[in-house]
C-alpha cells in the first residue's frame, strides 16, 4: 500500500515536470503577447525552460523545450483555425491537425534548436552559457525573418515588451530584436535570482532592472520630446467592415462597391488630401475598365478629394494560358486614372500561394485548390505623387523589420493596408496591429494602417495612436499626418545592426571559452605550486 502511494506520487511528479509545467509555461509566454498582454508572463515560462537546462539531461531538456514551444505556438497562433474553419471550408478536425503540425514545426525551429545549441555550449562554458543564450534566441528569430519561404517573423519575443510604449522606443535604435534581447536577459536574470539566490544573482538582477528603468526613462523622454515636423496632410481611412464570407461571395460585388462609394463620399466631406481603402477592397481590376470600374469613379465624379489609394487584386492576361494576379496598392486620381501601383512582394505561404513541395496536400485541404496563386511583385517601389513618397505595405509585409526599414529609406509615410477579417475577434488582428505599430517607431515615420474590419489607425513616429477605429466597426477615420524624410539609427545602420546580431553570439562564446581556458590554467598552476609552498 505504501509502495503504491509512492508510485502514484512519482507518476504525478513526472507528469507535472514533463508535461503539465511545460504546457503551462508555454501558455504563460503566449499570454504575454497581444491581445491579452499579461505583463512579464514570459518570465514564468522561461524560468522553467532555463531550469531544465541546468538540471536535466539533454533528452529530458529537449522534451521540456519542445513541449513549452508546442504549447506556446498552439495558444499564440490559435487564430489559424478560425480562418480555416469559418472561411476556407476546412473541418474542425483537419484545421486543428494543421495547427498541431505548425506548432510541431515552430517548436522545433525556435525552441528545440535554441535549447540544443545552448545545452551543447553548456558543456564547454558551464552555466555562463546563459549569458549568450538571449543572443542565440535572437539569431534564430532573425533567421525566421528570411526563411522558410518568404519568412515568418510573427510573435518575436520583443512584442511581449513593446506594448509598454516607453520601452518600445529603444527599437528606434536596435529594432524589435533589441527588445527580444532585453526580454530574454530579463528572463535569465530572474532565473538566476530565484534559482541561486546569491550575491552574483542579486547583482545581475538589479543590473537588468536598472537597464530596464534606464530604457524606460529614455523612451519617456523621447515620446515627451517628440514634435511633429514635415509637410502636414490629412488622410481619410475607409474601414468598410466587409465580412470575409461577403468578400468571397461573387453575388455581393455590387453591394461591396456601393458600400465603398458611400463611405468615400462621406470621407470627402471631411476634406482630406487622400482617401485610403483597405486590402483587396474594390471588386474590379485596375488593368481593365469594366462596368464596376466605371460605376465607381462615375459615382465619385463630384468629390473634391483628388487622390484615392486602394488595395485591389490586379489581373493580368499575357495570353489565354498565362494569367497573373497581383495583390496591389493602386493610386488613382478621382477620375479613375492610375497614377502609381505597388505589387506585393512578401506573399503569404498557403494563403496567397502554395509552395511547390506542399501542392500534394491540395487533395485533402480544399482551399488550396481554389483559384490561382498570386504572383510576386518584383521591386520595392514607392508610390510617389507630389509631396507623397509612400512606403506601401500590404498585409503581413508589415511584420518584417528589415524589409520595412530598408523600404523606408527614401519614403516619407508608411501606409499599411490589410484584411484581418479572416481572423475574426481572435488574437490575430491584435498581434498584427502591434507589429505594424512597432514599424512606425523603428523607422521614425507616420504609419497609416487601413484594415477592412479593423484595427485601423494613424500612428505617430513614436508609436502613439493618434486615432483608431476598432474591430468590426464600419466608418471613416480622419487623421493628420506629417511627411518626413528622417531616418532613425536603426534604419541608417540597418545592415551593421543585423551583422552585429548575427555575429555577436559567436564572439561572446569565444570570449567565454577564452575566459574558461585562462581560469583553468590559473587553477592548474595553483595546483602545481601548492605542494611546494
Amino acid at each position: 500500500m505504501v509502495n503504491l502511494k509512492i508510485k502514484k506520487k512519482s507518476i504525478l511528479k513526472i507528469f507535472s515536470k514533463y508535461f503539465f509545467i511545460p504546457i503551462l509555461s508555454g501558455l504563460f509566454i503566449a499570454l504575454s503577447f497581444p491581445k491579452y498582454f499579461f505583463p512579464f508572463g514570459f518570465l514564468i515560462g522561461f524560468f522553467f525552460l532555463l531550469n531544465s537546462l541546468t538540471e536535466d539531461s539533454l533528452k529530458k531538456h529537449l522534451l521540456i523545450s519542445f513541449l513549452i514551444g508546442f504549447s506556446f505556438s498552439f495558444f499564440a497562433f490559435g487564430w489559424f483555425t478560425y480562418a480555416m474553419e469559418v472561411y476556407l471550408d476546412t473541418n474542425f478536425i483537419l484545421a486543428n491537425l494543421i495547427l498541431i503540425l505548425f506548432s510541431l514545426v515552430f517548436s522545433i525551429y525556435q525552441f528545440v534548436i535554441f535549447s540544443l545549441i545552448v545545452y551543447t555550449l553548456k558543456n564547454y562554458v558551464g552555466n555562463k552559457v546563459l549569458l549568450v543564450a538571449p543572443l542565440i534566441w535572437v539569431f534564430i528569430e532573425i533567421t525566421r525573418e528570411f526563411i522558410p519561404f518568404t519568412g515568418f517573423p510573427w510573435n518575436l519575443m520583443g512584442y511581449t515588451l513593446s506594448p509598454i510604449n516607453e520601452i518600445a522606443q529603444i527599437s528606434s535604435i536596435g529594432g524589435i530584436y533589441l527588445l527580444s534581447i532585453i526580454a530574454l536577459y530579463m528572463s535569465v536574470a530572474t532565473f538566476y535570482l530565484l534559482k541561486f539566490r546569491n550575491i552574483k544573482s542579486i547583482l545581475s538582477f538589479f543590473i537588468i532592472v536598472g537597464i530596464f528603468i534606464g530604457i524606460y526613462i529614455y523612451g519617456y523622454n523621447r515620446i515627451k520630446g517628440y514634435t511633429d515636423k514635415g509637410v502636414k496632410k490629412k488622410v481619410a481611412i475607409i474601414q468598410g467592415n466587409i465580412k470575409q464570407n461577403e468578400k468571397l461571395d461573387k453575388s455581393k460585388k455590387d453591394y461591396i462597391l456601393d458600400r465603398y462609394i458611400s463611405l468615400v463620399k462621406k470621407a470627402d466631406t471631411l476634406k482630406p488630401d487622400i482617401i485610403i481603402l483597405p486590402e483587396s477592397s474594390l471588386p474590379f481590376s485596375p488593368s481593365y475598365i469594366d462596368e464596376r470600374y466605371i460605376k465607381f469613379f462615375y459615382s465619385l465624379n463630384s468629390i473634391k478629394t483628388k487622390l484615392i489609394l486602394a488595395g485591389i487584386d490586379d489581373i493580368i492576361f499575357d495570353n489565354i494560358d498565362d494569367v497573373k494576379i497581383y495583390n496591389t496598392i493602386t493610386l488613382f486620381n478621382k477620375n479613375g486614372k492610375v497614377l502609381a501601383q505597388y505589387r506585393k512582394i512578401k506573399l503569404v505561404p498557403f494563403g496567397e500561394y502554395t509552395p511547390k513541395p506542399f501542392t500534394i496536400f491540395s487533395k485533402i485541404i480544399p482551399y488550396l485548390t481554389v483559384g490561382i496563386d498570386f504572383s510576386k511583385g518584383k521591386e520595392k517601389n514607392l508610390i510617389v505623387y507630389k509631396d507623397f513618397k509612400i512606403i506601401p505595405l500590404i498585409c503581413f509585409e508589415s511584420i518584417f523589420p528589415y524589409f520595412v526599414a530598408d523600404f523606408s529609406k527614401n519614403g516619407n509615410l508608411i501606409i499599411n493596408i490589410t484584411n484581418d477579417g479572416w481572423f475574426g475577434d481572435t488574437s490575430g488582428p491584435y498581434q498584427h496591429f502591434e507589429m505594424a505599430r512597432v514599424r512606425a517607431i523603428e523607422t521614425g515615420k507616420y504609419l497609416v494602417r487601413v484594415a477592412n474590419t479593423g484595427i485601423s489607425a494613424v500612428i505617430s513616429p513614436v508609436g502613439e495612436i493618434k486615432s483608431v477605429l476598432g474591430l468590426n466597426k464600419t466608418g471613416v477615420l480622419i487623421g493628420d499626418i506629417y511627411l518626413n524624410n528622417n531616418q532613425t539609427f536603426f534604419v541608417s545602420h540597418l545592415k551593421e545592426i543585423y551583422i552585429f546580431y548575427i555575429l555577436s553570439p559567436t564572439f561572446l562564446v569565444i570570449i567565454l571559452l577564452f575566459y574558461n581556458r585562462k581560469r583553468d590554467k590559473k587553477i592548474e598552476i595553483e595546483r602545481l605550486i601548492k605542494p611546494h609552498s
